[in-house]
Order: structure tokens, then C-alpha cells, then sequence
């Protein structure tokens, strides 16, 4: 998966020249970065202009996004392997953002090594800290959804288009109303939460983001399937445009 960016020093150059037509700039300078890694990447224009970002998109942002693109390409047994990863880590936030609405100077790195290894675990801690925050029981995991997954990963069952498709809107379905849910709930507090685990995330690779070979150092935030309420009003819209003319996640 990739990210189409904009250099900023080419497009203040574009801008400098007083070209009239910006899509002229659109068409020759939005160079594609290749995401292998998060929340760090490196944006290297053909210009030779060095920026380095973190990803404000969480994790499950991202593999839920690839995995839709699975789907798109005709890979759809992948594409469930790809949207459980993408559900286990919405678990892994709402657990972290719980930990701290609660405590926060919680160790959650302490927290999360004990049971990072076991999604039964991780699992329990969701439902229990969602029904101690939010005073009533989380959506329980639908048995017949589990049981595709583990046929899927463990059996080697192949699924159709029609298949792949339902879970992933049963996914998208699950993470935007839990979503919806938290912000209602929580309020200003989710945001204090939220970058507090950025904080968590970030501040052991400072030096990555204060290397010198870079021009400059930024945090961007990609509109994708599941943050893009306007333009993904839901599940089937993923499917409805695929062309990205501008800054956005491309397979």
C-alpha cells in the first residue's frame, strides 16, 4: 500500500513561479511512498527533497484500508486475515485509550506485553473495560464471523466476493459505531487519551524524527475508508471511487 503526498518545497516553488494551473503540478510532482512500516515514513520527491512524517492514522485505519483493497483486487481469502488484524487492532486502542481514561500514568507498555500474545486475552480486556467506561456491554463478536476467520486462517478455506465483502462491512460497521460511541461518551477526554498514546508510540524513535538528512519533520492524517465519514458514508462506498487525484492511501 502506498500514500500519494505532496512535497511542500516543490509545490512553494510551483507556487513562486505563479503557475496558473496547479493541476499542471498535480500531474508531474505527487511522488508515491510505499507504507512497509508504522507510524513513520520518509518522503523522498524526484527533486531529491527529504521529509519525514509520522501517520496520524491509526493501524487499524490502515490494514482495514488494505484489506478493502484485497477485495478490489480479487484477493478476497486475504482480505478477512487482513480485516480480523484491522478489528484485533481497534481492540489494542480502545484497550490503551480505556487504560488511561481510567489511570493515566498507567505503564500500558508494561500492560500490553503481558497479554500482546494471546487475542483471547486481549479480547476479555476490551469487553470488561468497555462495559467499566462506558456502563453498559460492548457488541460481543458475532460466533459465525469468528469461526469464518479461524476456517480462513487456520483451515485454508477460500471464500467468494460476496463472502469477503460481508465481513468486511461487518468490520467497518463495528469500528465506525464503536467510534461514534467513544466520542459521544468520552468526549474531550478521548482526545487527551489519544495523544497520549501517540505519545507513548512516538517518543522512544525521537532520533528518527530529528534526523538531519531530512528538509523537514511533520504529522499528516490520510483520509481513508473508515475516517472519511463525507466521502465513505459506508461499506459499499469504499467501492464507488478508487481514483485519488490528490493527497490519499493508493494500492
Amino acid at each position: 500500500m502506498k500514500i500519494r503526498m505532496l512535497c511542500p518545497q516543490c509545490f512553494e516553488a510551483v507556487q513562486g513561479n505563479n503557475i496558473p494551473d496547479i493541476l499542471t503540478y498535480l500531474d508531474w510532482s505527487f511522488p508515491f511512498v510505499q507504507i512497509d512500516k508504522w507510524p513513520y515514513f520518509e518522503l523522498e520527491c524526484a527533486n531529491e527533497h527529504k521529509y519525514k512524517y509520522t501517520l496520524s492514522n491509526e493501524l487499524y485505519d490502515l490494514l482495514f484500508q488494505q484489506a478493502t483493497y484485497c477485495i478490489q483486487d480479487g484477493y478476497f481469502r486475504e482480505s478477512i486475515g487482513t480485516y480480523h488484524a484491522a478489528m484485533e487492532r481497534y481492540f489494542e486502542y480502545c484497550i490503551e485509550i480505556f487504560t488511561y481514561y481510567h489511570n493515566p500514568d498507567t505503564d500500558f507498555k508494561k500492560l500490553w506485553k503481558i497479554i500482546s500474545k494471546q487475542s483471547e486475552r486481549q479480547l476479555g480486556a476490551f469487553y470488561s473495560l468497555w462495559l467499566a467506561t462506558l456502563g453498559e456491554n460492548p457488541v460481543f463478536l458475532e460466533e459465525k464471523r469468528v469461526e469464518l476467520r479461524n476456517k480462513v486462517i487456520h483451515q485454508g478455506k477460500l471464500v467468494n466476493e460476496n463472502e469477503a465483502k460481508d465481513y468486511g462491512k461487518y468490520v467497518f460497521d463495528y469500528i465506525r459505531n464503536s467510534n461514534s460511541k467513544l466520542d459521544s461518551k468520552l468526549g474531550e477526554r478521548l482526545a487527551e487519551c489519544h495523544n497520549k498514546r501517540r505519545y507513548r508510540i512516538c517518543k522512544d524513535d525521537i532520533k528518527k524524527l530529528t534526523d538531519i538528512s531530512a528538509k523537514g519533520i511533520g504529522s499528516v492524517n490520510i483520509p481513508s475508508y473508515l475516517s472519511d465519514v463525507t466521502e465513505y458514508p459506508d461499506y459499499l462506498s469504499c467501492f464507488q471511487k478508487t481514483q485519488i487525484n490528490g493527497i490519499g492511501f493508493v494500492k
